[in-house]
């Protein structure tokens, strides 16, 4: 089953959900205040997407992060970075959508298609 991670009051992640429930696409939604990821799974997804696309460098928490953590992308050890964002969960650049081995990170319709329909073809 399709899972999606994000918060509940941000406003990609409601209009990700509404369009899932739109379409009728089964999903569980996981807010990640509420359930934290551990860091095999934050490590799991590293592997799959990278720091570049699994990072939200533009939100108000990386702004508010002390300047030692604020290093240039690819210059955070790995286990730094887990330990990052398991401790700051909402770094995690939302929704995160999780289909077995297959993530997307970001919510643009067109895309959201296209990822899930090329999904199913797997």
């Amino acid at each position: 089953m399709l899972r999606v991670y994000g918060i509940k009051n941000c406003d990609s992640c409601r209009k990700a959900r509404r369009y899932l429930d739109d379409n009728n696409i089964e999903h569980r939604f996981i807010d990640l205040r509420e359930s934290p990821p551990q860091p095999g799974q934050v490590q799991a997804w590293l592997a799959i997407v990278g720091e570049e696309h699994l990072l939200n460098r533009r939100s108000t928490s990386w702004r508010a992060l002390p300047e030692q953590h604020k290093v240039p992308l690819g210059q955070l050890s790995e286990r730094h970075l887990i330990e990052l964002i398991c401790e700051h969960p909402t770094l995690v650049k939302r929704p995160l959508f999780v289909d077995g081995a297959s993530m997307l990170t970001g919510f643009k319709p067109e895309i959201l298609a296209e990822w899930l329909a090329a999904d199913e073809e797997q």
